[in-house]
């Protein structure tokens, strides 16, 4: 992952808020204001990093080393941290479509990123560093935020998603893919003591893989734990979506076009979701990448495919997504549902 890039922040309702100190941070060029982070903030992280990590290498890599800038951010230390090579996604989304089109799929604005990207860079190095800053101030509201929510933390770590580290502000981003990588190498472990004191995810990430014919086909998607409860009819209520897992969207990734159950899926990117009963239930493949799974917009349907339902001799604890003779299933509790899927011929 491009870690020293990933100083991220987003949300869809933030603006520059003052605070009761009357002070407002700034960071990055154009004086970019940060912002109070919300839970809408990291679940906006959440959607548009994945969707973004899925395009191409040439926007991934070689159009950020193309769109770096510095990085000053107000941590509550007295002096502000320098971080060089800071990607400025505002002029990412001007030269790429597909990034501006993440982020509208995420309900962003260019500008929102950079405000929420500053407060979250902010809240973490000052956790990292062991700065404590004024309660009431903004670095000081957000990194309480945070505290406050590890799910929500935690789900964004998942998409890949790391912060930088302060470097001398004479220092210079990495400016070929292997220096990039080697960086982000350096960096993998900046946060673990922060991110490691809020705890596991309840309910972790985890990816079904299977060679389809001559397609590879990977199902990401998040394990939930019966934990003793009632989980089809109770939990998962009957005749609703569902996000089919936990956390972050479920997702599917084909290198080529598809035949599950009697629907054509080209090859691409897709979220599934589903819609259980008692004696049947849907599948939902939907093209909206990137979302929280509870986030769901019945428009950006590819299509519903029937599944089939059977009983597990024994309850399965953790939900789980495998491929098996030529269909894919989902266990939980003492529920099997599955669907033929097929290379397209």
């Amino acid at each position: 992952m491009l870690l020293h890039y990933m100083c991220l922040a987003l949300s869809t309702t933030l603006s520059a808020t003052p605070h009761a100190s009357g002070s407002t941070n700034t960071c990055m060029t154009g004086d970019t204001t940060e912002a109070l982070l919300t839970t809408d903030a990291l679940t906006g992280m959440t959607s548009f990093w994945t969707a973004f990590m899925q395009e191409p290498d040439s926007v991934k890599t070689t159009g950020r080393q193309a769109n770096q800038e510095p990085l000053s951010v107000d941590i509550g230390s007295g002096t502000p941290v320098q971080l060089p090579g800071v990607v400025n996604m505002a002029a990412m989304a001007t030269k790429f479509p597909s990034v501006a089109a993440d982020l509208q799929r995420a309900h962003l604005t260019a500008q929102q990123w950079e405000q929420n990207r500053a407060a979250l860079v902010a809240a973490t190095l000052a956790a990292q560093q062991g700065v404590t800053p004024a309660a009431s101030s903004l670095v000081g509201e957000n990194m309480a935020f945070l505290q406050a929510h590890p799910q929500e933390f935690q789900a964004l770590r998942a998409t890949g998603m790391w912060f930088p580290k302060p470097a001398p502000q004479s220092a210079g981003g990495p400016t070929t893919l292997a220096a990039v990588q080697a960086q982000d190498q350096a960096q993998t472990a900046q946060l673990n003591q922060f991110v490691a004191s809020r705890g596991p995810l309840a309910s972790p990430r985890d990816t079904a893989r299977a060679t389809i014919g001559s397609a590879h086909v990977l199902v990401d998607y998040g394990r939930p734990s019966k934990r003793g409860r009632v989980i089809f009819g109770d939990l998962v209520p009957y005749g609703q979506v569902w996000r089919t897992g936990a956390n972050p969207a479920t997702t599917l990734v084909t290198d080529k076009d598809l035949m599950i159950g009697t629907q054509l899926v080209p090859a691409g990117t897709y979220t599934l979701y589903t819609i259980p009963s008692q004696s049947s239930w849907q599948l939902v493949i939907n093209k909206e990448v990137g979302q929280w799974g509870l986030v769901y917009h019945q428009e950006y349907d590819l299509g519903r495919v029937p599944m089939t339902v059977s009983s597990t001799k024994s309850p399965v604890e953790k939900f789980l997504i495998d491929f098996s003779k030529g269909t894919m299933r989902l266990q939980w509790d003492t529920t099997v549902v599955q669907v033929p899927i097929a290379v397209k011929k």
